[in-house]
């Protein structure tokens, strides 16, 4: 499973407060650790929780939103020293590129 265990807490807690009857259960990409990224799909299941209870429902939908966004900041944050790894010599390449073509015109 590809949450952190304080990600889970915080989720069944939410919804415990919420209900405490209600089950969480994770599906869909994030079950698989062999993959990346994805959205967190959640299951909630209660004998007690109406179409009143949405609102706050939809509370816990942001949480979850917020934590698959921290994990694309982390893989966008790994690709951006990526790039900056990179960026001289790329910079080297094209004024190496724009001399040579610079002396054929």
């Amino acid at each position: 499973m590809r949450l952190l265990k304080k990600e889970v807490d915080l989720l069944k807690n939410k919804l415990q407060l919420l209900c405490n009857d209600a089950k969480l259960y994770l599906f869909g990409s994030r079950v698989d650790d062999t993959k990346k990224g994805g959205d967190i799909d959640l299951l909630i299941i209660s004998k007690n929780l109406t179409k009143k209870d949405l609102r706050l429902i939809r509370i816990m939908k942001d949480i979850r939103n917020t934590i698959a966004h921290e994990y694309i900041e982390d893989d966008l944050a790994e690709v951006f020293e990526e790039v900056l790894k990179y960026s001289k010599t790329l910079q080297d390449i094209i004024n190496n590129t724009l001399m040579y073509i610079s002396r054929l015109t």
